[in-house]
């Protein structure tokens, strides 16, 4: 289905690509596991940092589509050191591969980043990063979209935050968007992920606002 050209389209995207990347294991590739950390320290012979790259296709929307809102969600499923940690949310300079990609090999960050979310120990609780100007530049190809890295503080104290991954899990990382375009917005194919049993969570969903 399409939208109506001029209404407000609300979509809700999963990942189609994610990974931890981590120098405690530099050439080893996490790109099928189901859960994404972040981290200093924390574990047996440690400190070592941990960082997260996801992924979204956004090519099915128009180009000129005014992004009203977007923000970037991920659920906790696990915390070590509960104290409110800044993660911060860089945009990706180089493309990367989800079954490839490792330390060794990750991609090039964009300096400065794009935004910042303290992440508590709240297990169970989505946490979001407002990412409206991004994704309005990715839609626009300016910068191209090659997704985007979480990372934390990589000094000092050691703590450790485990989110859902796009796999295996009932919460995929997602964009929450809210859309409004001169040209009509496909609502995207669903393709669902890989994995043992069913799940509940779709690929993507929209809504067109203005025939709802």
């Amino acid at each position: 289905s399409t939208s109506t050209p001029g209404s407000l389209v609300n979509l809700d995207l999963c990942a189609i690509a994610d990974s931890t990347i981590t120098d405690a294991d530099p050439a080893g590739n996490l790109g099928a596991t189901s859960t994404l950390r972040l981290g200093y320290g924390a574990g047996q012979n440690e400190p070592f940092a941990y960082r997260s790259l996801v992924q979204f296709d956004l090519s099915f929307i128009p180009p000129g589509t005014q992004v009203l809102s977007a923000a970037f969600e991920m659920r906790l499923i696990q915390a070590a050191n509960g104290v409110p940690t800044n993660v911060y949310l860089y945009d990706l300079n180089d493309p990367w591969e989800e079954m490839t990609v490792t330390w060794n090999n990750q991609p090039v960050i964009l300096q400065p980043f794009v935004t910042r979310t303290p992440v508590d120990g709240a297990t169970g609780a989505v946490f979001a990063w407002d990412v409206k100007g991004l994704v309005q530049k990715w839609i626009d190809n300016e910068p191209q979209n090659l997704g985007l890295e979480l990372r934390g503080p990589e000094g000092g104290i050691t703590w450790s935050r485990l989110f859902d991954s796009r796999h295996y899990t009932p919460f995929c990382p997602r964009l929450t968007l809210q859309l409004r375009s001169s040209l009509p917005i496909p609502t995207p194919t669903h393709t669902p992920t890989p994995t043992p049993t069913p799940t509940a969570t779709p690929a993507c969903t929209g809504t067109d606002a203005g025939n709802s």
